[in-house]
């Protein structure tokens, strides 16, 4: 069981696990957090400007990560101590367009209502199709992948099927929701389900995967009288 403690101002302050172990948030003035400390103790501190907006990162091992932003406040820039980096661009209506790194490019489409129709990658492509009321249907690849998405009549998720070169068999996943949208249950490829279940004012209570009759994984949720998530 897993439990959550929060600040004076209804903030999450800590997450601990079922072994008693903590991880932390630490916060400035401005309740901006500066530092994370894992379950195991190790720490990663942020650094901070005048607008809250983090510039430097400081990792566990000691390496430094600076960013770099555009007047926007959206994130441009970030260089490693091994001389890596990563880089994003954006277009005129705040979009992501472009991002980067040493080992190539990766190009974002969009159509004219914004979606993203096709991403480019040092050459390969991966194309995106919609449906009139904008839900994604379809995604092929050029290495391989074919991915195909249906909807109920009440426009909710009703299955995914991935076809990918070189596998006998597709993935497949199907999906049910209760009268309020709810999903209650997702069927897997290889027998795998997971269930969900909801109190009487909508917030999950239980989750539960079984793959073949045997129990994989079980937890429960608990919510206190601020509908904070307390277990």
């Amino acid at each position: 069981t897993r439990e959550y403690g929060y600040d004076a101002y209804d903030r999450l302050a800590w997450v601990e696990n079922e072994r008693g172990e903590r991880y932390a948030f630490e916060r400035d003035l401005n309740g901006e957090v500066i530092a994370e400390r894992g379950f195991d103790g190790r720490e990663r501190r942020y650094g901070r400007d005048g607008d809250g907006t983090v510039l430097v990162t400081h990792l566990p091992d000691g390496t430094t990560i600076h960013h770099q932003h555009d007047l926007a406040g959206r994130l441009t820039y970030s260089r490693y101590p091994d001389g890596s980096w990563e880089a994003w661009e954006y277009d005129r209506a705040g979009r992501l367009c472009k991002a980067g790194d040493p080992h190539g490019e990766t190009v974002f489409e969009r159509d004219a209502l914004g979606r993203i129709v096709r991403e480019i990658r040092n050459g390969h492509a991966i194309e995106h199709a919609y449906d009139s009321r904008s839900r994604l249907t379809h995604t092929l690849s050029d290495l391989g992948v074919d991915i195909t998405h249906s909807y109920d009549d009440a426009g909710l998720p009703e299955s995914v099927k991935a076809i990918v070169q070189g596998m006998p068999h597709p993935w497949e996943a199907h999906l049910r929701h209760d009268r309020l949208g709810r999903e209650t249950l997702r069927t897997m490829t290889g027998g795998v389900a997971c269930a969900m279940q909801y109190d009487g004012v909508g917030r999950p209570s239980r989750q539960s995967v079984i793959r073949g009759g045997h129990s994989l994984y079980n937890r429960s949720y608990r919510w206190d009288d601020d509908f904070r998530l307390s277990h």
